[in-house]
């Protein structure tokens, strides 16, 4: 694990941001509910906004320089004011089953603690990520329900959602 870090990125990185969501939406379209298209489509002053905004955060998880996977913690409109959600969880397959999405839950619920006016964090995935669902209660977070929701590879399933209630 010593050979990877993890750190938020910064409107400098907009490029490497740009870059790991084409490659995480087309190698995964089924994970995210981005598709490809839209993703490339995003012009340079909206990947720079993402990454100004003064509570959200990407952090990325890097082998040296290279960016080899992603995670973020999110407010925005469709949130009650006081909720926070992680999302945009992903690592290249080529270094999968090293821990990072673990560092990467870390990384967002301390950032997330140490937010004023947070109750709680939001986080879910589609049905039969495995993965996704193991790495979510090994950070802590408690099963909270079901929902629908169309994906990045233009299906309609369901959607399992998790809590974390900030203390």
């Amino acid at each position: 694990m010593s050979q990877f870090n993890i750190r938020a990125l910064t409107t400098d990185d907009w490029e490497k941001l740009h870059h790991i969501r084409i490659e995480m939406v087309s190698t995964n379209p089924e994970a995210f509910l981005e598709n490809e298209e839209a993703a490339r489509a995003r012009p340079k002053k909206e990947w720079i906004k993402r990454l100004s905004s003064p509570i959200s955060r990407h952090f990325g998880y890097f082998k040296g320089t290279e960016l080899v996977g992603l995670i973020g913690i999110f407010s925005h409109n469709k949130l009650p004011k006081d909720v926070l959600e992680i999302g945009m969880n992903y690592t290249s397959p080529a270094y999968r089953s090293k821990g990072l999405t673990t560092l990467g839950y870390k990384h967002c619920l301390t950032y997330a603690k140490s937010l004023t006016g947070y109750k709680e964090i939001h986080v879910s995935h589609r049905e039969g990520n495995i993965a996704s669902r193991s790495a979510i209660l090994k950070a802590g977070f408690e099963f909270q329900g079901y929902s629908r929701k169309t994906y990045g590879d233009n299906k309609e399933s369901t959607s399992y959602n998790y809590i974390y209630k900030l203390k």
